[in-house]
């Protein structure tokens, strides 16, 4: 494929604004000059767009990374997980398996929770493969990987704006959540007789207000 081509299929749409966002990067340690540079631009990347917490983790490998990824879902409150690692073909079979296992967490994780889990991990077969991907020819895949956390992250937010709202649409108002909220919130107060329903009487509002033998003290 010659450059021209590939600068024709570079996603130039533009990214999502999201404000009020965290990302958790885990990075492996083991070809960490390249790890480094990977996670050095993913972390550029989501300050530039004003990314309001940004924390990296450290693990020892790639192997590593579900585990961790899995660990910051579960006791962490972020928006988005990069996962970042290098790993470079040699001469057993260990490459097969690592980037298999990597590759099969990642995607149950993806299935499983309620957050995206971004793919940063480079799989190949040579060191300098890697370079030209971490800030190199190809530029750097750490910085797309981050840029693809925040068009997850905008998704997510859409997808369940519009079925949060879906779902309230067509509900009578004693199925509304708002609703239900304050009625939990009259139970805990212990307040007897509150209703809720919501065919208000005007009228019959206005002959209480206008018959209350105190109106004429505190409006005339």
């Amino acid at each position: 494929m010659s450059s021209k081509n590939k600068q024709n299929t570079k996603n130039d749409h533009k990214i999502p604004k999201v404000k009020d966002v965290a990302v958790g990067i885990v990075s492996a340690l083991w070809n960490q000059k390249i790890t480094d540079a990977l996670t050095d631009g993913a972390v550029k990347m989501l300050e530039k767009h004003k990314v309001k917490k940004i924390d990296v983790r450290r693990v020892p490998g790639t192997i590593e990374l579900t585990h961790a990824a899995s660990m910051m879902i579960e006791h962490g409150d972020y928006d988005a997980i990069i996962v970042i690692g290098c790993v470079i073909r040699g001469d057993t079979p260990h490459f097969d398996y690592v980037c298999q296992s990597v590759t099969q967490g990642i995607t149950k994780l993806n299935v499983t929770t309620d957050i995206p889990v971004i793919f940063g991990v480079l799989t190949v077969e040579n060191e300098q493969q890697a370079l030209d991907r971490a800030g190199g020819a190809l530029s750097n895949k750490g910085a797309e990987a981050a840029e693809a956390a925040l068009r997850m992250i905008a998704f997510d937010r859409d997808m369940r704006e519009t079925y949060d709202r879906q779902d309230t649409e067509g509900m009578s108002w004693e199925e509304h959540p708002i609703a239900r909220m304050l009625q939990d919130m009259a139970a805990k107060q212990d307040i007897d007789d509150v209703d809720f329903d919501d065919d208000f009487d005007d009228d019959d509002d206005d002959d209480e207000f206008n018959n209350d033998p105190r109106r004429g003290k505190h409006y005339n």
